[in-house]
This record gives structure tokens, C-alpha cells and sequence, in this order.
């Protein structure tokens, strides 16, 4: 199966691919990130790739990636973009869950 890679700009550092896989029978889809962001301010330039990131802004995710800093271990090299997608997505199980919400 072939990686389908999807629009960064060149000066990111990083490449993104996104493609369905079988996982224990199953299928998947699969998301990477492979290379390492020159600036952690890029993670706007990424962040608009991404659909149902459960973010309740345009720009949180990336917002909240750059709060942490590029100092924080895993901030430049994907590691805390897929931590914070985690977080956002369990954020909205929490919400959906419960019926109470979470600010952001």
C-alpha cells in the first residue's frame, strides 16, 4: 500500500502521509509524521491538514503544541502532535460521556 503524502509546506521539515492498512484484521488508517519541524511555530502550517481533530478552534491544536514549547520533550519531532490529538479526542469521549463540558 502506498502512502498517500499530504500538503506541507517544504520549509516544515516534516512530511505527512495518511493511508488504510489491515490491523489484526481489521482496517485502519494510518497517519505519519516523519522528519523533524524546524520551528514549532510550523505546526500551523500542518494543522490545517487534519480533519476531526475534536479541537473547538481552527487553531487550538496547533495553539495548544506551541504553549507547550519546543523545549517540551517529542515538540518537534510529531510525538506531542499526536499526544495532543490523543488528549482532544479524549476530551470529547469525556464530554460526550458525561454531558459535561470542558473549556478549552
Amino acid at each position: 500500500m502506498v502512502p498517500k503524502t499530504v500538503g506541507t509546506e517544504p520549509t516544515c521539515g516534516v512530511q505527512l502521509a495518511s493511508y488504510k492498512m489491515p490491523y489484526y484484521g481489521r482496517e485502519v488508517q494510518v497517519v505519519e509524521m516523519d522528519g523533524k519541524l524546524t520551528d514549532i511555530n510550523d505546526y500551523a502550517k500542518v494543522e490545517p491538514v487534519f480533519k476531526a481533530t475534536a479541537a473547538k478552534s481552527a487553531t487550538e491544536l496547533s495553539a495548544e503544541l506551541i504553549k507547550v514549547g519546543a523545549n517540551a520533550p517529542g515538540s518537534m519531532d510529531g510525538t506531542g502532535l499526536f499526544q495532543t490529538l490523543t488528549s482532544l479526542k479524549l476530551r470529547e469521549f469525556y464530554e460526550n460521556f458525561t454531558g459535561k463540558k470542558v473549556s478549552a
